[in-house]
């Protein structure tokens, strides 16, 4: 399936909106962009200029507001750019003044049922429900997500991300709904994952799975259970992102989902 520009456009948007309260603070709406900022977290993959739409006559002014605006918050400057963002030439413009690729995200959507894949026989999925299940959550998220290997290609995570995930759980945004799962072979927690929705999006996160419980089909099953809630809230599309070329991306493709476009996250480092 090959979606319109304008509703790929909308799953960035439905993105940013079900990250706020998580992993997004503040979302600054200016002339030609949003600047996306996280008061806890100062990682740029949570800190960055998006939905780059202006003429190429403001396209420099732009830049240096986003340089500005991102080094008053301690941040390096960073924007994200599709291949919606306008014009055509900000990729050029801002590698001119010194901004380098840093990621590459692969954003996905749920296209058709994947072949049989059966569930571990001895792994259950619980929601999280208690401040007790989210200390559980917050532990497998670092066992999965805290290290710096090949397969973690994010690199060894901030403490600051655990405290960001504990925020969002006391304090729920009023316009997303959110599920977080843990994933259990007898009373051993191996694995997570997130559904976040709003307005007919659904997007899955957090999925990860402890490094001695890998390659058993265990953050599969979590995902195609987000697939299954998020189909159960009625969403219309259901995304996700990931590393552009990983082999997480191909086993999403073996689950289902499809690569409808990619995204570039441009930084300065200096």
């Amino acid at each position: 399936m090959t979606m319109s520009s304008d509703m790929a456009q909308a799953i960035e948007k439905a993105h940013y909106r079900n990250q706020q309260g998580m992993f997004f603070s503040e979302m600054k709406v200016i002339d030609g962009a949003v600047l996306l900022y996280s008061d806890i977290i100062d990682d740029f993959f949570w800190n960055y200029a998006a939905q780059v739409n202006i003429t190429e006559g403001r396209v420099e002014e732009l830049i240096q507001e986003v340089i500005t605006f991102y080094r008053e918050k301690k941040r390096l400057p960073s924007v994200y750019v599709t291949p919606f963002s306008k014009p055509n030439k900000t990729s050029k413009c801002l590698e001119n003044h010194g901004f380098k690729v840093e990621l590459r995200d692969a954003w996905m959507i749920y296209e058709k049922e994947p072949p049989a894949i059966g569930k571990p026989k001895a792994l259950t999925i619980e929601e999280v429900k208690s401040n007790q299940q989210m200390e559980i959550f917050v532990k497998v998220f670092y066992e999965a997500y805290g290290g710096a290997s090949p397969e973690e290609p994010y690199g060894e995570l901030a403490a600051t991300y655990g405290e960001a995930i504990r925020l969002s759980c006391r304090n729920p945004s009023k316009e997303t709904n959110v599920i977080n799962y843990i994933g259990f072979v007898g009373e051993k927690p191996v694995g997570i994952g997130t559904l976040i929705s709003s307005n007919g999006f659904g997007g899955i996160y957090n999925v990860g799975t402890s490094s001695d419980s890998r390659r058993e089909g265990i953050g599969s099953a979590i995902s195609l259970r987000a697939v299954e809630d998020s189909m159960k809230q009625r969403n219309t599309v259901t995304y996700l992102m990931t590393e552009e070329g990983s082999y997480v991306e191909e086993l999403y493709r073996k689950l289902g989902f499809c690569t409808e476009f990619v995204g570039e996250g441009y930084v300065l480092s200096e």
